[in-house]
């Protein structure tokens, strides 16, 4: 009986130990992923920043008309603060975020949403929730493992008003969606400068392989943004509306 209740206790020493190192373990990727993340906002908000002065346009003059049913609100800055915030940090991490091919294009100049090529990713801009402070980059397509970088496209494009985005529940990328209110306005800038601006319509939660689900109600909001809940059981999904846009030509 002796025998057992220390055999008991090993076990659970054993158990403590392995759910501490999978914690530890998880908190270092998430960190790591917030760094590579904020690293490729700070060089994408360069490579817009030259569109924006001047340079040649991505698409060449097929902005998007200003839509002028809702006053949008500046968030630029916030998603320069967020991103020389990193600047310090990202330094240190030179190797996981070297630039391939600053303001390299995607190789389909038909596609409707463009980007830039940043360490062998490529983004079609970034979004930005003044009211959690966020501001990340997005990819611009699917895969599992893009996950880890930054928040991803995972169907639709801004222009036919059907996007949804991604992103894992890293504390340093989606998991603030939880903060969000009913009403926030979110704003996405593509690579040309281009900002559109949303609200958020509504919020719900989906099943964790409920793709139907996620996909149905998809074509009436014109972005969603969705993230796995802890555990993975559910996404919580923000569902929005667009309110206006601003050409990066309107803004000059």
């Amino acid at each position: 009986m002796r025998k057992f209740g220390i055999v008991c206790l090993v076990l659970g020493v054993l158990m403590f130990l392995s759910a501490g190192i999978w914690l530890f373990y998880n908190e270092q990727e998430d960190e790591r992923a917030g760094r590579v993340a904020q690293s490729a906002l700070t060089q994408l908000l360069e490579d817009i920043g030259i569109v924006e002065a001047g340079g040649t346009p991505l698409t060449g003059d097929a902005s998007p008309a200003v839509v002028t049913d809702a006053a949008p609100l500046a968030t630029s800055g916030i998603a320069a603060e967020v991103a020389g915030d990193a600047q310090g940090v990202a330094a240190e991490t030179t190797d996981e975020t070297t630039i391939e091919a600053a303001g390299e294009t995607t190789a389909d100049t038909t596609d409707d949403m463009p980007g830039f090529t940043i360490d062998g990713h490529t983004y079609i801009g970034y979004v930005t929730i003044p009211e959690i402070g966020l501001a990340l980059p997005v990819q611009k397509d699917y895969s599992f493992d893009l996950l880890d970088t930054s928040p991803v496209r995972y169907l639709g494009s801004l222009q036919e008003g059907n996007m949804i985005v991604a992103g894992h529940n890293f504390k340093t990328h989606f998991s603030p969606l939880k903060n969000v209110s009913l009403g926030s306005q979110v704003t996405f800038t593509d690579v040309n400068g281009n900002e559109y601006f949303f609200i958020v319509s509504k919020i719900q939660t989906v099943g964790g392989s409920d793709y139907s689900g996620m996909l149905a109600d998809a074509d009436q909001w014109d972005l969603t943004l969705f993230t796995c809940t802890p555990g993975g059981k559910s996404r919580l999904t923000l569902r929005c509306v667009e309110t206006g846009r601003q050409t990066a030509k309107a803004l000059k």
